[in-house]
């Protein structure tokens, strides 16, 4: 996930983090075991959620660039900071190179945004888009460092746009509610020679309600609603387009209860109504 959104492809089942580069992120949280409850049955084996930055303190920036062989170079521009209810943070980063092969060089570009509101103290609002797009050449296989059927043709083209809309609302200092939404869109072009392309696209839309009441010091008690909407369009010469959706309506109960600050338990229940399987 990044920033509490799932981002796994609705076509291949994974997460592509290729082109997410590491000063656009401010930690990563790892949860390892089931967590089907609260995620849903992609999370059976754990869960990892990726957080952006965000902007603090006064107004400040920073400029990077860096160089290396095979003309490779790096451009970072980063700008953040924040008021009494105000934070906000902007960052652009470019990295190109030419690589060693022919047909090899990569050229990646990010641009990231994230602006947040707390007009009250037990309200916060945020928003976050991000931009991703990533050109490279496939030069064909390499055996021992040489090329092999080199391939002068072949490009491959990575585009990503991800926008998050959220908020947060404490009351009565023992009732937490979050309500986001949002939504990932992502293209993916593989061009070489007129019979050997393919075009892949893929949208995703989440809203999740999620509540946590704090029963006691000892108990904490997670219920809330998620719906997800997820879309493929896959085109390939010779063969027939491919492009289904599917969505699903969740509801999800969890109680974790921690005794004596070193044993803890946790039960939970979650009911799925997807578009696909009829209930039977």
């Amino acid at each position: 996930m990044i920033d509490g959104a799932r981002v796994n492809s609705p076509l291949s089942g994974l997460a592509s983090f290729a082109n997410l580069t590491p000063d656009e992120i401010e930690r990563i949280e790892v949860v390892r075991g089931a967590q089907s409850t609260l995620y849903g049955a992609d999370a059976i084996g754990g869960v990892i959620n990726i957080i952006t930055k965000h902007g603090s303190g006064p107004l400040h920036g920073s400029l990077t660039v860096e160089g290396g062989s095979y003309d490779s170079l790096r451009e970072i521009a980063q700008l953040s900071g924040s008021t009494n209810q105000f934070h906000y943070a902007l960052s652009v980063s470019h990295f190109d190179t030419d690589n060693k092969y022919r047909n090899d060089d990569f050229e990646n570009l990010v641009v990231g945004t994230s602006l947040g509101w707390q007009p009250w103290k037990n309200l916060k609002l945020d928003s976050t888009i991000r931009f991703t797009k990533s050109e490279s050449g496939v030069p064909g296989p390499i055996v021992n460092g040489w090329e092999v059927n080199s391939n002068i043709t072949e490009r491959l083209t990575d585009e990503s746009l991800f926008g998050r809309v959220g908020g947060e609302w404490t009351l009565f200092e023992f009732w937490r509610q979050t309500l986001f939404v949002a939504e990932t869109h992502d293209q993916l072009f593989d061009r070489g020679d007129p019979f050997n392309r393919t075009d892949a696209r893929t949208d995703q839309v989440q809203l999740d309600w999620q509540h946590a009441l704090a029963l006691a010091e000892w108990d904490t008690l997670t219920v809330g609603l998620d719906w997800i909407y997820q879309r493929g369009e896959f085109e390939l010469p010779g063969a027939t387009p491919f492009d289904r959706h599917t969505d699903t309506l969740a509801g999800y109960a969890e109680d974790q209860i921690t005794l004596w600050k070193r044993l803890t338990l946790t039960g939970g229940v979650r009911a799925d109504d997807h578009s696909t399987f009829e209930p039977r």
